[in-house]
């Protein structure tokens, strides 16, 4: 029995490590990125700027893990409104402001990427106590 939790465990523990990488590497690309246009996120930003803001509060991102991190969809959000059936790894979300600049964004879901890997590595030093 206790073997079965190990490699549980193990598994477990692979999987965050390969999560934290891929977000520290969305992380990096965001910051490194000549234009908001040129990454991953793309998407999450013309949505989050472009949303009617009498309807929708924000738009977010579902995160869906293969080699990297990729987004799986952009869903504009109202006020109040939650995803419960998040299929993906992690999610972002930025609030709707027409005209963001591109470095606002970058610090909004940079600080939402730290949150998330720093949960994860939260995550990962239980499993490994």
């Amino acid at each position: 029995m206790r073997q079965k939790e190990n490699t549980a465990d193990d598994s477990r523990t692979e999987q965050l490590k390969n999560e934290m990488a891929a977000l520290e590497e969305l992380r990096e690309e965001l910051e490194q990125a000549e234009s908001i246009g040129d990454t991953r996120l793309s998407e999450l930003f013309h949505e989050a700027r472009t949303a009617d803001t009498d309807i929708y509060s924000g738009a977010t991102c579902i995160l869906g893990l293969e080699d990297e991190a990729y987004p799986t969809d952009v869903i504009k959000t109202r006020p109040g409104e939650h995803l419960r059936d998040n299929p993906g790894f992690a999610a972002v979300s930025c609030p709707a402001k027409p005209f963001m600049t591109s470095e606002r964004f970058v610090d909004i879901v940079d600080e939402q990427l730290w949150s998330i890997i720093d949960s994860k590595q939260n995550t990962l030093m239980t499993l490994q106590d």
